[in-house]
């Protein structure tokens, strides 16, 4: 009992001590670009590595400060020369840095000596605050972030560079860490002397920005698959927030028009939601909690359908909106049949507007008597779920695909593919429920026709 218990004590030992990222490898020079335009910031890293090492190397570390693992919403990485997309996993966390590292596989060993470019991209989520957090209606809309001038590496980088980009040449205050100057809009730092792995010099990057920060609080979409209507049925229920300062003192309708008229400083609100449809999208609707909403215009074209919504009110900082919206496709271009299987590409989410997603909920609903349903994806989806959902004349009730994903940005919006196969004898399962129904009905009410309720007979005259 003893010896067991020195053996869980001693592998718990091994599991809490502390990651080591091989030294094998430097940043001979590096350029860094953080994106602020947005409402998710984007960070791009273009390093040049080279192996100091007497062996090949398969691999590169990239590290993330603990507090700033919950904002990453996607992470990747590519060879600048071919364009090739690299593989990123999640590696250890280092509990002496407080530091979370993603390890970048290389598609073949770097070779001692030898140079290789990498674009990394990193996308983060709810990391620019609202500075002051209040303003008037007609206020200018600040806001405040904060980070690192130098690259966060675990690796010692010999030169490197920061650029920050703004929404617009105008910038309250900046961190002057020299050497920096001020380019339009965007800020430059550097380039910088040789760092130590884990350099870190305050950031702070006060700015204007007149498009409101957006964020989809909840999403859900629908996918509705019909076989015997060849038709692909989606629906989305969403929730916006507007993230920006929340108002101070009381709304002015008169004022709010009277700014939008003149152009006479507006308020940073969300005046139209924008999303995009395939060209063969039908029958859409846009509605809310009241009803339908018809201040709302379609722009149609070759390649794309853009639906323009108008909410009943402007959204101000901290303001909610809450809606649903769907539309119709041909089922057939989107289905295609491979040796009797049946694979569906859809896109796992559409774009609205600039906003982020903080939860999405993708439900597929197959037809009734589909199985081996499988689902592959060009990202990481946190949770799927299989359940059944009835509808109409359902028997057995239709197989449902749930998909969960959390800090959803515009890497995400890419399509996902949905295998499963269809018993061909399985079509004939609703025409028989609905001809089984009505028939019933039908021979219960002969007999409810010809059935005397009666107690006695009526006399006649």
């Amino acid at each position: 009992m003893r010896f067991n218990t020195a053996i869980l004590f001693f592998v718990a030992l091994l599991s809490c001590q502390a990651f080591q990222v091989p030294q094998h490898v430097v940043n001979s020079n590096l350029i860094r670009t953080i994106d602020l335009t947005s409402s998710a910031v984007q960070e791009t890293i273009a390093v040049a590595i080279i192996n100091q090492h007497t062996e090949p190397v398969n691999e590169y570390f990239v590290a993330l400060p603990n507090n700033m693992k919950q904002h990453l919403a996607h992470i990747s990485a590519k060879e600048k020369q071919t364009s090739a997309l690299l593989p990123v996993s999640v590696g250890q966390y280092d509990p002496d840095t407080q530091s979370v590292y993603y390890k970048v596989d290389f598609a073949a060993p770097l070779a001692p000596k030898e140079k290789l470019v990498v674009v990394i991209t990193l996308s983060y989520t709810h990391v620019l605050t609202p500075f002051p957090a209040e303003v008037p209606q007609n206020g200018k809309p600040l806001y405040l972030f904060t980070g690192n001038v130098l690259t966060y590496s675990p690796y010692r980088t010999e030169k490197q560079k920061t650029n920050v980009k703004l929404p617009h040449a105008s910038v309250e205050s900046y961190t002057h860490t020299e050497p920096v100057e001020v380019k339009g809009a965007k800020l430059v730092y550097g380039p910088f002397a040789p760092q130590e792995p884990f350099a870190f010099s305050p950031l702070r990057v006060h700015f204007e920005k007149i498009l409101p920060i957006l964020t989809l609080t909840n999403v859900r979409r629908d996918i509705e698959v019909s076989h015997w209507g060849n038709n692909l049925a989606i629906e989305e229920h969403q929730n916006i927030r507007h993230d920006g300062a929340k108002l101070k003192g009381f709304f002015s309708r008169l004022d709010f028009q009277k700014s939008v008229m003149y152009q006479q400083n507006p308020p940073s609100a969300l005046y139209s939601l924008k999303t995009a449809f395939p060209p063969s999208a039908s029958d859409v609707y846009f509605r809310d909690e009241i009803g339908n909403v018809s201040t709302s215009r379609y722009v149609a074209s070759k390649d794309s359908f853009f639906l323009d919504m108008r909410p009943r009110y402007p959204i101000l900082g901290g303001w909610n909106y809450t809606w649903y919206h769907g539309y119709n496709l041909p089922l057939e271009q989107h289905l295609k049949v491979d040796n009797g299987r049946y694979h569906l590409k859809v896109a796992f989410v559409g774009p609205i507007n600039d906003a982020v997603m903080d939860d999405v909920e993708v439900r597929i609903i197959l037809p009734e008597g589909a199985e081996n349903v499988e689902v592959s994806s060009p990202f990481d989806i946190d949770r799927t779920e299989h359940s059944t959902h009835f509808t109409y004349f359902d028997t057995t009730g239709r197989y449902m695909l749930v998909l969960r994903k959390k800090n959803v940005v515009a890497e995400h919006f890419q399509n996902i593919l949905i295998s499963y196969d269809y018993p061909t004898i399985r079509l004939l399962q609703k025409p028989l429920a609905a001809s089984t129904f009505f028939f019933v009905a039908f021979v219960l009410s002969m007999i409810v026709s010809r059935t005397e309720f009666f107690i006695s007979k009526k006399k006649t005259a």
